[in-house]
């Protein structure tokens, strides 16, 4: 059997993907590109803190069915939402409401049309398998400088209820 460099693939692609993006214009382009919602929001170089806020049922509900949704509050700075669509993600990385999950929030899960800077649903990823929390940030965006389809990603900490649950990945949702 021969022993896959998974090291030296992502290499590899990494200059496939930029070689294409430079060839094609698309790193360099000085073409008008429509603004999409939350453009802001990704671009943005501080690090932003979110307040998730959920009650003692909800928390409850989290642990026993942590894939439905559960209403709660979400601030960050001035912004604060409430009647947000809250649940736990995750598959192989998936973490306990104990330790620090992965959340997916849909703003308007219980109140039509809000959004939170245009945006209607964002992924906190907690990067249990990434401690630089770096590498999605990374291949996503090699992605959309090749032109191809591809979340955008940014950073923030997190807290429930009061907790500090520390830096996240926070991914849009496509």
């Amino acid at each position: 059997m021969h022993r896959v460099d998974l090291f030296g693939f992502a290499k590899l692609l990494r200059v496939f993907l930029f070689t294409i993006a430079m060839s094609s214009g698309v790193l360099h382009s000085g073409e008008n590109v429509k603004k999409l919602p939350g453009e802001k929001f990704f671009n943005e170089p501080q690090i932003r803190t979110f307040h998730f806020e959920i009650s003692g049922a909800a928390s409850n509900q989290l642990r026993s069915s942590p894939r439905s949704y559960v209403v709660g509050t979400v601030r960050e700075g001035r912004h604060v939402l409430t009647n947000v669509a809250i649940r736990l993600r995750g598959n192989g990385s998936f973490r306990s409401l104990e330790d620090k999950p992965s959340f997916a929030i849909k703003f308007d899960g219980f109140a039509a049309n809000q959004t939170y800077r245009g945006l209607g649903k964002l992924m906190f990823n907690g990067s249990p398998q990434d401690s630089t929390y770096f590498a999605e940030f990374v291949a996503r965006q090699l992605f959309r400088d090749a032109g191809l389809p591809g979340a955008r990603v940014t950073h923030a900490q997190l807290r429930l209820n009061g907790r500090d649950l520390g830096i996240y990945v926070v991914v849009e949702a496509i």
